[in-house]
């Protein structure tokens, strides 16, 4: 396959030596909806949809951009009110790799083997999934995801106009029976899958939810020493913010917090929090003075970057914090995410930052130190 190599606008300090990213372009007419990196980070499992919405998934090299497998799988069916939100895991051997849509969650193997099917209920919306197993003797035979439901999904004010939430965990079996679940609260419509997060080692999951009540926005955690707890969020976001993306570092001792403000340049859109003191630990005013929202966040493996995607109204930024020293490198900036594509995910290696847009992959390398 072609690799393009464009090139973007750089601002600030910090990461001062990345190069031109490296594109790897998608069919014409696709749009990019998910990806994953595989273990040893030398290769992206992504999720498209084509012209006529039909659905690929595809596992691709990096950095050369040569195509392993691709399999067709399925398609979003033409008038179903459920958000198209999709997500895409591969599990820490490599064996498996699940795909989680409105329509059902696939099981493949590395090889592109359809392995199991697991439908879903009307009312349901499943994503952020993650393999899970007993010990590191034996195969990941769980699924943790986390899963949305609503009445109606469309327009969200006709009924509920909220979606409650469930971290569940389930078998990889034909039965595919639940296993243990926690409630954790709501999510205003419409969702955004990137208010909840898991560790690297998935030990410590994290999401922020709203009590549909009084309004007010908890910060809740399961795993870790303290095994769970909660925190209410008002001290943080004041009245004037509110969570629109979460983080939790590597060793499930930090959550990052990504918020969205009426008061552009007063209120720092990115906090870093202690999951178990509610404590805030350093904050990032990454758009200035601009009106803008944070849409998605990812630390990088050994915790010293954090990227993040901005949007608003159209525009697009994505940028990386070096959190060692507070420095910033905005990457690309621009209306729409063919300029400036979001969804960051960096490589278990450290190498590159992956980034989705709506007909390429586009590859940014982070140099060493």
């Amino acid at each position: 396959m072609k690799v393009l190599i464009l090139t973007a606008l750089f601002a600030g300090v910090g990461i001062t030596a990345i190069a031109g990213p490296t594109v790897l372009p998608l069919p014409p007419g696709a749009t990019g909806l998910a990806l994953a990196w595989t273990p040893g980070g030398d290769a992206l499992v992504v999720v498209y949809k084509l012209a006529d919405s039909s659905l690929r998934l595809r596992v691709v090299e990096v950095p050369e951009g040569n195509v392993r497998w691709e399999k067709h799988i399925g398609g979003i069916p033409r008038g179903d009110p459920r958000p198209p939100l999709f997500s895409v895991r591969v599990s820490e051997d490599g064996t498996w790799i699940a795909v989680g849509s409105p329509w059902g969650i696939l099981i493949f193997s590395s090889a592109g083997r359809l392995t199991w099917a697991y439908p879903v209920g009307l009312g349901e919306l499943p994503f952020l999934l993650r393999f899970l197993h007993v010990d590191d003797r034996s195969p990941q035979d769980y699924l943790a995801l986390v899963v949305a439901r609503a009445e109606r999904w469309w327009p969200p004010m006709v009924a509920s106009p909220y979606a409650d939430v469930t971290m569940e965990i389930r078998t990889l079996d034909a039965n595919w029976a639940l296993n243990d679940d926690a409630p954790f609260g709501a999510w205003p419509l419409p969702i955004f899958t990137s208010r909840a997060d898991y560790s690297r080692d998935g030990k410590v999951f994290a999401a922020a939810t709203m009590n549909p009540r009084t309004g007010a926005w908890l910060l809740g955690f399961l795993g870790g020493e303290v095994e769970e707890g909660g925190h209410y969020l008002t001290g943080v976001l004041g009245d004037v913010a509110e969570p629109t993306a979460l983080a939790v570092s590597p060793d499930g001792g930090e959550v990052a917090l990504g918020l969205g403000t009426r008061r552009p340049g007063e209120v720092p859109l990115i906090r870093r929090l202690d999951p178990v003191s509610g404590e805030e630990l350093a904050a990032y005013f990454p758009c200035g003075e601009y009106q803008c929202f944070i849409a998605a966040l990812d630390w990088s493996h050994d915790g010293r970057y954090l990227a993040y995607s901005a949007q608003a109204e159209g525009f697009f930024r994505l940028g990386i914090v070096d959190l060692e020293t507070g420095d910033e490198t905005v990457l690309c900036e621009g209306r729409g995410n063919e300029v400036c594509p979001a969804s960051p995910a960096f490589s278990p290696t450290g190498d590159y930052l992956a980034t989705l847009g709506k007909r390429v992959v586009v590859l940014w390398r982070i140099p060493e130190g």
